[in-house]
């Protein structure tokens, strides 16, 4: 569970991250 929140956050990250 805990695995998959990270991965979803480091996920949400890096999409946030390619915008700019």
């Amino acid at each position: 569970m805990l695995f998959l929140f990270l991965s979803l956050q480091a996920w949400k990250l890096a999409r946030a991250a390619r915008q700019f």
